[in-house]
Parts: C-alpha cells; sequence; structure tokens
C-alpha cells in the first residue's frame, strides 16, 4: 500500500513498526491514554532492546518461537502478563500485514498453551487477598456474633459472612 502511494515507511524494526501501530491505535480506536501506557511499558519489558532492533521482514514464525521461549525462560511471567506479551505481538504484526510490510505473520504459530507451562502459576491466596482480621471481604464483622437468625444462613450460603455454628 504504501509503494502504491510512492510512500516508504523508514523504519521496518519491530520498535518501528510498533510504534506505528500503537500511534494508529490511540488514532482511530478511542482508547484510553492509561492502554496506550500499558501497551508501551508491555513492549518494553518484553521486546528487548536487540530484537526491537531486528527487521521484521525478517522474523520467521521460527525464531518468533524462540525468542518467546527464551523470554518466557527468562522472565517467567504470570499468565495475564504473557497474554498482554501477544497482545502487542499482535498489534505489531497485524500492523505490519495490514500494510504489507511482512507476507505472513508469525504470531498465530506462538500457541500461548506451549508457553504458559513456564510461566509463573502461582496465585495469591484469597484469605490473605482480601481479609481484614475480624472482617470478611465485604467488611462485615463476623457473623457468628450477629442475632439475625434469618439472614444468617443466606449470608454464609452466598459466601458474605465466615459465620460458624457454636
Amino acid at each position: 500500500m504504501f509503494d502504491y502511494y510512492g510512500l516508504a515507511i523508514s523504519d521496518v524494526s519491530i520498535a518501528g513498526v510498533f510504534e506505528l501501530a500503537l500511534a494508529e491505535k490511540q488514532t482511530t480506536q478511542n482508547v484510553n491514554p492509561e492502554t496506550i501506557k500499558r501497551d508501551r511499558q508491555t513492549f518494553n519489558r518484553f521486546i528487548i532492546s536487540d530484537f526491537g532492533a531486528r527487521d521484521i521482514r525478517e522474523i520467521s514464525k521460527v525464531e518468533l518461537r524462540t525468542y518467546t521461549q527464551e523470554m518466557v525462560q527468562r522472565i517467567h511471567p504470570i499468565e495475564t502478563a504473557f497474554k498482554a506479551y501477544k497482545g502487542i505481538l499482535n498489534l505489531i504484526f497485524a500492523y505490519a500485514m495490514e500494510y504489507r510490510i511482512i507476507k505472513e505473520n508469525p504470531v498465530p504459530f506462538v500457541k500461548n498453551a506451549v508457553y504458559l507451562k513456564g510461566c509463573e502459576r502461582t496465585k495469591a491466596k484469597a484469605e490473605n487477598k482480601n481479609s481484614v482480621k475480624g472482617r470478611n471481604r465485604f467488611g462485615n464483622q463476623n457473623c457468628s456474633q450477629s442475632n439475625d437468625t434469618e439472614s444468617i444462613p443466606w449470608l454464609f450460603y452466598f459466601g458474605i459472612c465466615n459465620f460458624t455454628f457454636r
């Protein structure tokens, strides 16, 4: 498309195409500025400078899978962070496909299941994440101290209180 109009993209590195794709996303998709900031942070965290400087036209599906495997082994991201990385790859390579910078998109060949095995899988314990001593996650007192015998079974059933029978 750029060739047709006599235009050329001066920077066909992964980082250069990322900047173009991000600028287009910002101007055409009515996204929150925080989303743009988060996309940039994700790119900076996962796409190291050597890889980001590579010519996007020379990246094969094997090279992208190899880089992804090395990155997962180096960083051990949590699952959501890995999926954010994949989202950035999709943004970059879809843009490159749309504007015919590349002929084949290697991202679909980076299968999540293969790499999620190397991601951090620990989750915060619910009791530590939401509770305060003597209160449940909704801020209510322990229901065992209540005299409301009609509501307690329902509150317990829906997990709103941490009732214990005496």
